[in-house]
């Protein structure tokens, strides 16, 4: 198990970039709707 995570680590991490950018850069949607962004994630805009 602990090599899966080593092996795996940065296409999760990777993963988790794109997700919260999709996320900031688009209107909320009802999967994965949060009432209000993390100041850090607003640094990843593309406006």
């Amino acid at each position: 198990m602990k090599t899966f995570f080593a092996k795996y680590s940065s296409m999760l991490a990777t993963l988790a970039l794109v997700i919260t950018k999709m996320t900031v850069n688009s209107t909320c949607t009802y999967l994965i709707y949060q009432d209000e962004l993390p100041q850090d994630a607003y640094k990843l805009r593309k406006f």
